[in-house]
């Protein structure tokens, strides 16, 4: 969904790479798994200039494995999404929904699944409570980082 437009569906997203002289050894493929998340379909190298375009609703897909590029890189895309409204009168704003592969830790799926718990928790209060992403920042602000630790 949209941030600002409850009604909005993202459905395809474009992602440009702009990783100049990046080996794909330091990781950071684009992955596509199936709709059941048992099997990777697509492994995509974010080559400079290489460019993905993909259906959103129901596209699982990330990248999920740490980088391991040198300090002085860093991955680089731009990522364009196209909406439409979406005329359903019972259209609410719907959290992502994040998977755990297979080959992940039991404690990984623990984790994947709390979190995606508070994501539809915090949903939730943005649409009862109208909490908003602004007040939620400044709250977070406020926390001591982890940064470093």
């Amino acid at each position: 969904m949209h941030r600002a437009k409850p009604n909005w569906r993202r459905r395809c997203n474009l992602i440009l790479y702009m990783n100049e002289g990046w080996d794909p050894k330091w990781g950071g493929a684009l992955q596509l798994w199936d709709s059941h998340m048992q099997t990777r379909v697509e492994s995509i190298d974010c080559l400079l200039n290489r460019a993905v375009l993909f259906n959103t609703p129901n596209a699982l897909h990330g990248f999920p494995d740490p980088l391991a590029c040198p300090e002085n890189k860093s991955r680089k895309s731009l990522q364009w999404y196209y909406y439409t409204v979406d005329e359903a009168a019972d259209a609410m704003p719907v959290a992502t929904t994040y998977y755990a592969r297979p080959a992940d830790s039991p404690i990984k799926h623990l984790l994947v699944k709390l979190d995606n718990f508070a994501l539809r928790a915090y949903a939730w209060a943005k649409r009862r409570l109208g909490l908003s992403d602004a007040l939620i920042s400044r709250v977070m602000s406020m926390l001591p980082s982890r940064k470093g630790r």
